[in-house]
């Protein structure tokens, strides 16, 4: 698989602000395309969207669907022109991945917990560096 895009939880992932993950995110979106998914509230969104110069910014609440729905990201996907089998879905919850596992993309669970790689995960991830080593 060539990874062509990634998308981030922002709450747990992203936020609360990191300069760290501002700079990782930075510099995969020289050559990633980047998007966010989020149960926050649409302004909250934005302002973490505009903190991390994240295009693809997407309030999933304005949808009526939950993050834990396989459809969110069969819609996120189309709407904003990710290829689902080239696209990375990075978060912390484990159900979360489980549905954007099963929409076709492939996974990345961001944890410091010592078990191992949630079984529908491509991967597992302890700090946002280590998505270079995956992609």
């Amino acid at each position: 698989m060539q990874t062509t895009s990634l998308i981030f939880d922002f709450y747990g992932v992203l936020y609360p602000y990191s300069k760290e993950a501002k700079q990782v995110v930075s510099k995969l979106s020289r050559t990633y395309k980047i998007g966010a998914i989020s149960s926050l509230s649409p302004a909250m969104v934005k302002r973490i969207s505009r903190y991390y110069d994240i295009e693809h910014g997407f309030c999933s609440i304005g949808l009526g669907m939950s993050k834990r729905e396989e459809g969110l990201y069969h819609y996120f996907c189309k709407e904003y022109d990710f290829i689902k089998e080239k696209t990375i879905f990075i978060d912390d919850n484990q159900v979360r991945l489980e549905a954007a596992k099963h929409a076709g993309l492939n996974t990345a669970w961001y944890t410091d917990s010592d078990l191992p790689k949630f079984h529908t995960s491509d991967y597992k991830i302890d700090n946002l560096k280590q998505i270079f080593e995956i992609i």
